[in-house]
């Protein structure tokens, strides 16, 4: 990677004057017009060794200087302000840089250990449409998934799905009302029941908010879903277990349709709370056994203060004074499953904020109780989605807007700009209809992952689908236009000649070679944005020098050959990074 290769040059550097390698530390420069990259070390390094900084920086620089590649990487090494020092780097050396880069399989991506990693996102609740909500969770999760099985890891990954508690007893009692002569409500049947779900998922998606209503408006008809609740629990009642399986069924159907039209592949796994019932009994046995609960004011609990936490955490319960057992408990069973079954290096969970103390005390419990030994636990929080007035986003007629919704709105306004600039004369109408549904997705996802994971952002799909600026469709957009030239070229029997940087090229070539530290800091952070922000910095750049050079007219073959072999790595740069965050890239634009 570029900038760890020269922090490794400039850190040797530091270690001759006495100091610690690591204040060799290279990063983009601040000010591209005076630098390449800068290290701003031996301001950190004066206070370690008393002197002034730029007596330091001097003894940095004239020690790189000394080096016999000095004159082979730095075109020029300089001092500015305090200590700043700053490194423009020789276009030979980018030219050898970016003909390396263009023969790696992941453009200089590093490949470490493979580890094992869990990833659970979307995990919906059953019985209800997937909508707006879930939009950050799918999008942040599936970019994850792709960064991390780039880099060479194995994914395994866990539609968690809430599909146990309250809710399903709430969803069967307003079924029982509504339908009461169906067969999975006698008691006493005890023949087989129809192969087809007795309603629709329409049906069952108007029933779910109904039933929730009428429990939080009525006690009574609150107790009524918590004896369906119980009653579905216990497992003595095979019609309502029936009956629960085909809402089951109907929900994922639909689920699983939503998301593939996301481009969001099958999950792996799709254990759900009631999945994780099975093993609650075992692990209370387990910790009983080794003694890990203890009496938390007659219920049983386990202890998650740690002596740096700046306020009280109380111990997690996972056994009530009754005798019941607490959601948390199956939250605890979920990790013994997954260190069971998958014994994961790294599990990620995405949620959006309300549950960050609720996770740091389920994780610090089943450590404690021995359930996540090795496994590292990374909870990703998101912020939220709202209109242009701060407000979560609705639709016109308030209600929240689903993932066919979306969609449908994505591309119509896709169709709407590719009509403005003419390219529904020019591609056929099956063509036009996959363009669009692209152009439309990558509004959407990139709308969304521009923005750090934890920020909240405005959903404005007018300014996402647009052709310029920072969104999708540009990127896609200069994608495009260079694989246009690329073709155009081929037909002239033009082609990609050997990498040879000149001042035209320096500022996309520098970019370009900065995708492998990029793509590690977007990991690193499990951060889309970082990675997101890159792809279009350099499609701003690769357009800036498309306008600049006239390619298919230069009269130089080594000039031609060389900016065609710059514009290629471009385009497959910019194809992967798409591909990372969920995007394809049209035929035609």
């Amino acid at each position: 990677m570029l900038l760890d290769f020269f922090s490794t040059l400039v850190g040797k550097a530091f270690t001759e004057q006495g100091l610690s390698e690591g204040l060799g530390r290279v990063m983009v420069a601040d000010r591209p017009d005076l630098a390449d990259v800068q290290c701003n070390g031996a301001l950190q390094g004066a206070k370690a060794s008393g002197k002034k900084p730029r007596d330091v920086a001097d003894a940095i620089v004239a020690a790189l200087r000394a080096t016999p590649e000095a004159a082979f990487y730095f075109a020029d090494i300089s001092i500015a302000g305090p200590g700043f020092i700053n490194f423009k780097l020789n276009d030979a050396y980018l030219s050898l840089a970016l003909q390396g880069q263009s023969e790696m399989e992941k453009f200089g991506v590093s490949t470490p250990e493979p580890k094992t990693y869990l990833i659970e996102y979307v995990s919906a609740n059953m019985g209800k449409r997937m909508h707006i909500g879930h939009l950050r969770n799918a999008m942040i999760g599936d970019a994850v998934r792709r960064m991390v099985k780039f880099q060479g890891h194995k994914v395994v990954t866990d539609n968690h799905l809430g599909d146990w508690g309250l809710p399903m007893g709430q969803i069967l009692s307003e079924t029982q009302r509504r339908y009461p002569d169906l067969p999975y409500f006698d008691d006493k049947k005890d023949s087989a029941y129809p192969d087809d779900a007795p309603i629709t998922f329409d049906e069952l998606c108007d029933i779910y908010p109904a039933a929730s209503q009428k429990s939080k408006d009525s006690p009574g008809e609150l107790a009524r879903a918590q004896d369906f609740t119980a009653k579905l629990q216990s497992g003595d009642y095979p019609g309502l277990t029936t009956l629960w399986r085909y809402f089951m069924k109907l929900s994922l159907a639909d689920m699983n349709a939503k998301l593939n039209d996301f481009g969001i592949p099958l999950f792996d796994t799709y254990y759900g709370e009631s999945y994780m019932q099975q093993f609650v009994p075992m692990v209370l046995d387990d910790m009983v056994k080794r003694n890990v609960l203890q009496d938390v004011d007659g219920a049983k609990g386990i202890p998650v203060q740690l002596e740096t936490d700046k306020f009280e955490i109380p111990p997690l319960i996972v056994v009530k004074k009754m005798g019941g057992v607490t959601y948390s408990t199956t939250d605890i069973a979920t990790f013994y499953q997954r260190q069971k079954d998958f014994d994961p290096d790294v599990c990620i969970v995405l949620t959006d904020f309300r549950q960050e103390l609720h996770f740091v005390r389920v994780y610090r419990a089943s450590k404690n109780a021995g359930y996540a030994n090795k496994m590292e636990f990374v909870h990703l929080m998101y912020g939220t989605i709202n209109d242009k007035e701060g407000k979560p986003y609705k639709t016109r007629n308030g209600a929240t807007p689903g993932f066919t919704h979306l969609i449908d709105l994505a591309d119509q306004k896709a169709q709407d700009r590719m009509r403005e600039i003419g390219l529904d004369q020019k591609i056929s109408p099956e063509e036009f209809d996959i363009t669009a549904k692209q152009i439309g997705l990558a509004s959407i996802k990139f709308g969304d992952l521009i923005n750090h994971r934890r920020s909240d952002y405005v959903f404005d799909l007018d300014r996402f689908v647009s052709f310029e600026g920072k969104t999708g469709p540009y990127i896609q957009y200069t994608a495009v236009r260079v694989n246009a030239l690329l073709a155009k070229a081929a037909q002239q029997n033009l082609k990609p000649g050997d990498f040879t940087v000149d001042e035209a090229q320096h500022e996309t070539a520098l970019l370009l070679l900065q995708f492998a530290d990029l793509f590690a800091a977007s990991l690193n952070d499990y951060a889309p944005n970082i990675l997101a922000d890159y792809l279009f910095r350099v499609a701003q750049s690769i357009n800036r020098f498309y306008q600049n050079v006239h390619i298919l007219t230069e009269t130089d073959p080594a000039k031609q050959g060389a900016a065609l072999a710059l514009l290629a790595l471009g385009a497959k740069i910019l194809t992967q990074g798409l591909d990372l965050l969920g995007i394809n890239v049209p035929k035609q634009m």
